[in-house]
């Protein structure tokens, strides 16, 4: 059991390695709370409720930042390829 909990943390631990890599590249694109947002949600991994506690906004206004920093980045990828 213990030895799984490990693996898990090590899977997220890369995980959230390899997603901060992809986000890094396109930080530029978003404003201040937009990256905040997802450095938050995706690297720190806290909830939404948690990310709007530490912002000091509501827990829509993160899902507001989190829509747009993701519409900017996709938007970004696709005129890569």
């Amino acid at each position: 059991m213990l030895k799984r909990k490990l693996c898990k943390r090590a899977d997220d631990e890369i995980e959230s390695l390899l997603f901060w890599e992809a986000l890094k590249t396109h930080l530029h694109l978003l404003t201040p709370k937009e990256c905040e947002t997802m450095i938050c949600l995706y690297i720190k991994r806290l909830s939404v409720k948690e990310t709007a506690a530490r912002m000091g906004v509501k827990p829509a206004t993160v899902s507001y930042y989190k829509s747009r920093a993701i519409d900017k980045i996709r938007d970004e990828i696709k005129e890569d390829y």
